[in-house]
Formats: C-alpha cells, sequence, structure tokens
C-alpha cells in the first residue's frame, strides 16, 4: 500500500483514464463526477476505483479533491490478489457447510467434480 496527500480541487482519476490503483480515503472529502456532473461524495473510510480494477476497465468517473484528503492506495496486482484469495477462502467455507449438511451430501460429488 502507498499513502498519498492530495491538494483541494485536485482530480485522483479522471473518467475514462486507465485504472492503476484502489483508493481508501482516510480523511477529507471528495466528490464523484460523471459526465460533468456531480453524483455524489465521498467521506472517510470510503473506498473508491474497485470496478476499474476488476474487470480492466477505464474509469467510469472523475474524483475530485473538495478539500485537502489523505488516501491509502493499493496497487491492480495487490488487489486483484487480495480479492482472488478472500474469494477462495469464502468459496472453501461454502463447500466445507454444504458437505456438513446431510441434506447435500447428495450433492456434493457433483459440486466436487465441476
Amino acid at each position: 500500500m502507498f499513502y498519498c496527500e492530495v491538494g483541494p480541487n485536485e482530480y485522483i482519476f479522471k473518467q475514462g483514464d486507465s485504472a492503476s490503483s484502489y483508493f481508501i480515503l482516510e480523511r477529507g472529502s471528495l466528490e464523484v463526477i460523471v459526465n460533468d456532473k456531480f453524483v455524489r461524495d465521498l467521506k472517510s473510510g470510503e473506498g473508491f476505483g474497485e470496478l476499474a480494477l476488476l474487470y480492466n476497465a477505464p474509469r467510469s468517473a472523475s474524483v475530485r479533491t473538495t478539500e485537502t484528503c489523505y488516501l491509502w492506495g493499493i496497487d491492480r496486482h495487490t488487489f486483484r490478489k487480495a480479492v482472488e484469495e478472500m474469494i477462495t477462502k469464502e468459496y472453501e467455507e461454502n463447500r466445507k457447510f454444504i458437505e456438513a449438511v446431510r441434506f447435500f451430501s447428495n450433492f456434493v460429488f457433483s459440486l466436487i467434480n465441476f
């Protein structure tokens, strides 16, 4: 992860930019703009930028600071790896649950071979 400070009225990224990072706002306030129209504010603790990273798509919105902001960022590779690990862990937990429930015992074989 990396930490950054961005002054007021600066763009974190613009709509149509290629995606390289996911961000979490530690302090400050950001505005989300789509097609030059204000959509919403982002406040401390909120994350943004994941869709473009997950789908390897251009940014669907612009994000601009309304005051000095302090953000944590994570690069594409690390973000995707973390998401992949969470999905794998969730899959394993669900599989163990299904195997433990008698009702699903007839279906387990077909899930394993799926």
